[in-house]
């Protein structure tokens, strides 16, 4: 009897280890993000749930925020796609912080832990529910949800392959996040690399700036031109300023060189005498630069014909400032 039990335990156990290696298989497998969200898909619906969520935590414009990759429900066939650039209207840092948790029925459930999973309920009602965090050295990057209509127990083969799935999903998503990064910064360096070499041949300023739009702009740059300061400070009376350099996309356009521009007459005025880069993405949504500097916008569109702006200041020994580069 004994020597029964134990065999039917091992077997059982040996079951169990097989479908979470194969489980963590199939995940690890995946070569980007979206195929290791959508592999982590197919290995939770075969716990049948109603509905499958996963929030990861992304970088977009040097901040983070709570995506929310996936959202597939069970009774919608057109809720199958991955998508890695939609944001959760509703995002609760805390939530993601949160140990895992198994609600089996939540008219049982713990009213304390009830409230503090409130965020979630923006994902929609549930009967049982399961969340596991997404994390990897220590660091929460997401969080998996399954969700069912109708009381469900969770078995304990169920919670190991949740938390196994989890696991292998952070650190997959963690090794292709590094390998983004290392690709761009090598690709930033070698941007540096190609401009600055470029820059240092240049035998001339339009060479120059020329050097920095095929080297360093991006392709979809409206106009670009280097401004030598007239005066000794920008806040000189009589300052002004001369496009020593100008290029433009279009070369129908009128060209600037050799112009002269009072601070009167300069629409971003304002902006090119700032001591920092200045990037402006859309210079008709005010909101976003008002409280920094006066920008004459319709001026501005008027004689560039661009809605976005990049501002370098130039600078001579211990910072004079000389000028600036437009993009």
């Amino acid at each position: 009897c004994e020597t029964a039990r134990l065999a039917q335990e091992t077997a059982q156990a040996l079951q169990t280890t097989t479908l979470l290696f194969e489980a963590s298989l199939n995940v690890r497998q995946a070569d980007s993000i979206e195929t290791t969200i959508a592999a982590l898909r197919d290995e939770l619906v075969k716990l049948a749930p109603d509905r499958i969520d996963v929030l990861l935590v992304r970088m977009r414009e040097s901040e983070q925020r709570i995506d929310w990759v996936l959202a597939w429900r069970a009774d919608d066939p057109n809720s199958q796609a991955v998508q890695v650039d939609k944001p959760l209207m509703q995002g609760d840092w805390d939530m993601l912080d949160m140990p895992p948790y198994f609600i089996q029925d939540v008219q049982d459930a713990d009213p304390n832990l009830i409230d503090r999973i409130q965020p979630l309920l923006y994902l929609g009602a549930f009967r049982a529910q399961a969340a596991v965090p997404m994390q990897v050295k220590g660091q929460v990057n997401g969080r998996v949800i399954i969700t069912y209509d109708q009381p469900h127990h969770f078995t304990r083969t169920e919670q190991q392959l949740l938390t196994t799935l989890a696991d292998q999903a952070a650190i997959s998503l963690d090794n292709f996040v590094l390998v983004q990064q290392t690709q761009a910064s090598l690709e930033e360096t070698a941007i540096l690399y190609q401009t600055s070499r470029a820059i240092a041949n240049a035998t001339d300023p339009r060479q120059e700036l020329d050097a920095i739009i095929d080297y360093a702009a991006p392709p979809f740059v409206n106009s670009a031109l280097t401004l030598r300061l007239i005066g000794n400070s920008w806040d000189d009376r009589n300052a002004a300023v001369e496009v020593v350099t100008f290029w433009q996309h279009n070369e129908n356009g009128y060209d600037l060189s050799g112009a002269r521009f009072t601070a009167e007459q300069f629409p971003i005025w304002d902006v090119i005498k700032r001591t920092d880069y200045t990037w402006i993405v859309d210079v008709d949504a005010p909101h976003a630069y008002m409280d920094e500097f006066v920008l004459d916008i319709e001026a501005y569109k008027l004689m560039f014909g661009a809605r976005g702006l990049v501002v370098f200041p130039l600078f001579g020994a211990n910072r004079t400032p000389l000028g600036a580069l437009l993009i």
